[in-house]
């Protein structure tokens, strides 16, 4: 299986920039895709927002 190029955040990354008015070519030209691959990671991605991150060490957490 091949391995993806971008991770799930930098895609979500990527289709929060085309959300915010990024048009698809200067997306595609900015991050080496093609316009299909753009679309199809938008149906696959959809409008899926990118996961909390978790807190450094000793950060936010009391025992």
């Amino acid at each position: 299986m091949k391995r993806s190029r971008f991770t799930e955040d930098q895609i979500i990354g990527i289709l929060n920039e085309h959300e915010v008015g990024g048009s698809v070519a200067d997306l595609c030209r900015g991050h080496g895709v093609s316009d299909a691959t753009v679309i199809e990671l938008k149906a696959k991605y959809g409008r899926r927002q990118a996961p909390s991150r978790p807190r450094g060490p000793g950060r936010g957490r009391r025992l």
